[in-house]
C-alpha cells in the first residue's frame, strides 16, 4: 500500500441502484454478479462518503487489500442474487479501514449487513445502522464467514458500540416493510407518501411527504395504513 499509484480518491454522493452484473463470456452456470463501489487491490486512502447503494446482486461496497474511510453511506439490499456477500465487504490482510454513519440494510437470506475477513481490517466502526430484519446472524467474520448476531459482533469485535440493529423482525418470504427513497436529481426534491404511515430508522414518525435534497436517500419503514 505505501508504494501503491492508486491513493486518496474520493467517492462522494452518488446514487447508484440496480447492479446486476455481466457474465457474458463465463461459463454458462456463472451467476451475474454486480457490486456497487469495488475497491479493488492496493488502493491507499480511498474516502467513501455519502453515496447511496441500492439492489447489487453481490457487495454493495468493498474494500480489497486497500485502506480508507467509509463514512454515512445509505446500502440496501446489497447481496440480491445467490452469492452469500454483503453491504460492506473487507476483505484482505492489507485492508485497514474505519467506518461510521453508514446505514446497512439487508433483505435477502444470503445477504450480510458487513462482512470483515479478519478484525484487522477494521480500525474503528462505531454510529451505523445493522439491519437485517430476516436474519438475525447477518455479521459474517473470518475465512470461514462464521455468522455472528450483532451482539456477538460487539462483544467480538469490540466495535460498534454505539451502532444499531433492527428492532423489528420478519418472516422469510414476506415482503420488505422498508423502502427506500432517493433523489438522483440536482435539485431538491419532494416525495408524496400518501396516507401511509412511515417511520425512519430511530422509529421517528415520517407523515405526509419526504423531501430529499440532491443525490441523497433516506430508508423508512411502513408502519401500517
Amino acid at each position: 500500500l505505501a508504494a501503491t499509484n492508486v491513493y486518496n480518491i474520493h467517492l462522494l454522493n452518488n446514487i447508484i441502484y440496480n447492479i446486476p452484473g455481466n457474465v457474458d463470456g463465463c461459463e454458462a452456470s456463472r451467476a451475474p454478479f454486480g457490486m456497487g463501489l469495488y475497491i479493488d487491490n492496493y488502493s491507499r486512502d480511498v474516502e467513501t462518503r455519502g453515496n447511496t447503494v441500492i439492489s447489487t446482486t453481490i457487495s454493495g461496497i468493498l474494500y480489497q487489500q486497500s485502506s480508507g474511510t467509509i463514512t454515512g453511506n445509505t446500502i440496501y439490499n446489497a447481496s440480491s442474487g445467490t452469492e452469500f456477500s454483503a453491504q460492506i465487504d473487507l476483505g484482505g490482510s492489507a485492508t485497514r479501514v474505519t467506518m461510521s454513519g453508514n446505514i446497512l440494510y439487508g433483505i435477502n437470506s444470503t445477504a450480510w449487513t458487513l462482512y470483515t475477513s479478519s478484525l484487522s481490517d477494521i480500525l474503528s466502526s462505531d454510529q451505523n445502522y445493522l439491519f437485517h430484519p430476516y436474519v438475525a446472524n447477518h455479521i459474517a467474520y473470518g475465512p470461514s464467514w462464521t455468522r455472528q448476531t450483532f451482539t456477538q459482533w460487539q462483544a467480538l469485535s469490540g466495535q460498534d458500540t454505539h451502532s444499531k440493529t433492527n428492532w423489528f423482525t420478519q418472516a422469510a418470504g414476506e415482503p420488505s416493510r422498508a423502502k427506500v427513497f432517493y433523489n438522483a436529481d440536482e435539485a431538491p426534491l419532494s416525495i408524496s407518501l400518501g396516507s401511509r404511515q412511515y417511520l425512519d430508522l430511530e422509529q421517528q414518525p415520517v407523515v405526509g411527504s419526504l423531501v430529499l435534497q440532491p443525490f441523497t436517500s433516506k430508508i423508512l419503514v411502513d408502519n401500517g395504513p
